[in-house]
């Protein structure tokens, strides 16, 4: 329960503190022969003068697969000389994870370098150095949104562990947007197509 309380108070304090703040919800049903899928995507988005805060969690169902699962805190801050500092915590799939980072750039494109710590449940913890590339751009009534990932235990290329990535298109009319997504992340695939509105 303090957890939640938690969470709770951290949501209460961005919504106080933040010039301007976006709530986006959209979700997905496929229902063929052939396949059964079930999707839902929750973003809250607050923007800081030097900073932005992202809280979000995803849940997808797809006949003969797994569930899908993800809640999430994320942050980057922006220096005027154009030092990125990031860093994120999330919940995904019985995994618990932690990552920081440093880099250059601006909000609509940045290069950085870190660390992720992976905690299974009822596992030991991984450690991983990473390289990432983040990207940002609006045209319109079109946002195009991407993440790259690559993580490695070492510097030889045997030391490679897996490249995670993420991309987002959506396309806004008033409140009301569609968004199509593809990504892979600890190796595990998610593609679709959602309806959602903004807030």
């Amino acid at each position: 329960m303090r957890y939640l309380l938690a969470f709770a108070a951290i949501v209460a304090m961005l919504l106080i503190t933040s010039q301007v703040g976006a709530l986006s919800i959209d979700g997905s049903a496929l229902n063929s022969d052939e396949n059964k899928q079930v999707q839902a995507n929750v973003v809250h988005l607050q923007k800081f003068p030097s900073s932005q805060v992202e809280i979000g969690g995803k849940y997808s169902k797809t006949s003969g697969k797994d569930h899908i699962y993800e809640v999430y805190l994320a942050n980057q801050y922006l220096f005027p000389v154009g030092l990125t500092l990031e860093s994120d915590m999330r919940y995904l799939q019985s995994h618990t994870t932690f990552s920081s980072a440093a880099g250059y750039g601006y909000a609509f494109l940045s290069a950085s370098g870190g660390a992720r710590v992976e905690f299974p449940d009822g596992g030991s913890r991984d450690t991983f150095g990473k390289v990432a590339l983040r990207a940002a751009k609006k045209l319109r009534s079109f946002r195009l949104t991407g993440s790259v990932e690559a993580l490695a235990k070492g510097v030889t290329k045997d030391d490679f562990e897996r490249l995670d990535y993420r991309l987002a298109a959506k396309y806004q009319w008033r409140k009301i947007y569609v968004a199509l997504r593809a990504e892979e992340v600890r190796k595990v695939q998610l593609q679709g197509v959602s309806l959602g509105v903004s807030l």
